[in-house]
């Protein structure tokens, strides 16, 4: 990773020591592209991104339907939580990402 960062020829979204919140903030921020695209295929291992996309796949649904976003407090399990909070706050932003 050391070296792509040194040649400037691909982002990388992750440091050493990273805390939950930054580990989700880096998810997140891999799978926003600036011409608001995406990607078309991932290879996610650990399945945190693909966790986020189906979540918040479902979160546009019902934000769509309602106006709802998801609420970080109905669960008590703090990654989830930081998971929830990711996505609700960025549906306000553009409620159709997980659509594309």
């Amino acid at each position: 990773a050391a070296a792509v960062v040194a040649a400037g020829t691909s982002k990388v979204f992750a440091w050493k020591g990273e805390s939950l919140e930054e580990y989700w903030w880096c998810t997140d921020r891999a799978l926003t592209w600036e011409d608001g695209d995406g990607p078309d295929i991932i290879v996610d291992d650990g399945g945190d991104a693909t966790l986020l996309i189906h979540e918040g796949y479902k979160a546009e649904i019902a934000y769509e339907k309602d106006g709802s976003v998801p609420d970080p407090e109905s669960t008590t399990n703090a990654e989830y939580k930081i998971v929830l909070k990711t996505i609700k706050e960025g549906l306000p932003k553009n409620p159709k990402r997980f659509h594309k």
